[in-house]
């Protein structure tokens, strides 16, 4: 160990916070989750608390603007995949939905469909799909054949060269 450090001044850290995100050591997110969670739910409430009126028109950008971004920053990096973290990220939206005090009784996906807002499920497919198509065409500086196994395309037949087999991290 280099400068003086010794083997027993080091530490063994259970998480690790970085650019905002927390990672733990089996990289399942769930305490990143909560966090956001808790976050987005306090603003939630300070929306609540601070407006006595609240109307379609007001909550849309009011919740796009304070609540959303923190349940999506980085998400590509920790998108979750245990359902117990993806129903904790859910039910954040399915709260403020509910601001509006003409759709506290309809179901959640008519809420959205009303406000003209997707699930956040979709909003992270939709944001992978993205990512996918920048790795492909080269607009993200990374190699697509350390990320996929591209298809071999026989010129003769249907195809194009951006088909690939499967994904090599699986």
């Amino acid at each position: 160990m280099g400068s003086g450090t010794s083997r027993q001044d080091l530490k063994v850290r259970a998480e690790e916070k970085d650019l905002g995100v927390i990672f733990d050591p089996t990289l399942k997110f769930s305490k990143h989750v909560g966090t956001i969670s808790n976050k987005a739910n306090r603003i939630v409430g300070l929306i609540k608390r601070t407006f006595d009126y609240m109307d379609e028109d007001m909550f849309r950008p009011l919740y796009k603007t304070l609540v959303r971004p923190h349940l999506e920053y980085a998400n590509c990096v920790w998108s979750p995949f245990l359902q117990k973290d993806i129903t904790a990220i859910e039910k954040v939206q399915r709260r403020a939905t509910k601001m509006i005090p003409s759709f506290r009784e309809l179901p959640y996906e008519m809420r959205l469909q009303r406000l003209n807002l997707p699930t956040l499920a979709y909003r992270r497919l939709r944001g992978d799909m993205i990512q996918v198509y920048k790795i492909m065409h080269g607009i993200n500086d990374m190699s697509k054949s350390t990320l996929f196994e591209m298809k071999e395309v026989d010129k003769e037949l249907r195809g194009h060269n951006l088909e690939y087999t499967r994904n090599l991290h699986v």
